[in-house]
């Protein structure tokens, strides 16, 4: 038996558990790497993926097929966004700031820390007592 049709009997055999688990990992996975939540929640996605990604292989019956689908998964995923991010500059739909967005930590204003919130409320009470 070939590798690959060890991979596809392992697909066609797996539990309804095995497929939520591995549902849980890619989409946590692509959560933690996108930018799309805050770090604290990022790091939350990534152990969440890590966490069903063992379960996933802890539960499969074939543990190295179920590296292999997970790697392929994960491998998609990257190439997915890598896809639609240069399809998205080379038709022009990116914001103007999109490097920008794509260079700092976060785009959430709640990111951001207690003294940058400290200082803007002193440069507010400034132009306060300056009118």
């Amino acid at each position: 038996m070939s590798v690959l049709a060890g991979l596809f009997d392992d697909l066609n055999n797996m539990s309804l558990v095995q497929l939520l688990l591995a549902f849980t990992a890619c989409m946590s996975s692509a959560l933690a790497l996108g930018n799309l939540l805050a770090p604290r929640a990022r790091w939350f996605a990534t152990a969440a993926a890590l966490a069903t990604t063992v379960a996933f292989v802890a539960t499969s019956p074939s543990w190295p097929n179920a590296v292999m689908l997970t790697a392929i998964a994960i491998g998609g995923l990257g190439v997915f966004t890598a896809t639609v991010l240069l399809l998205t500059r080379l038709i022009g739909l990116a914001p103007r700031d999109f490097d920008a967005n794509l260079r700092t930590d976060s785009v959430w204003p709640a990111d951001e820390p207690a003294a940058s919130s400290a200082s803007r409320a002193r440069a507010r009470a400034n132009r306060i007592a300056s009118t």
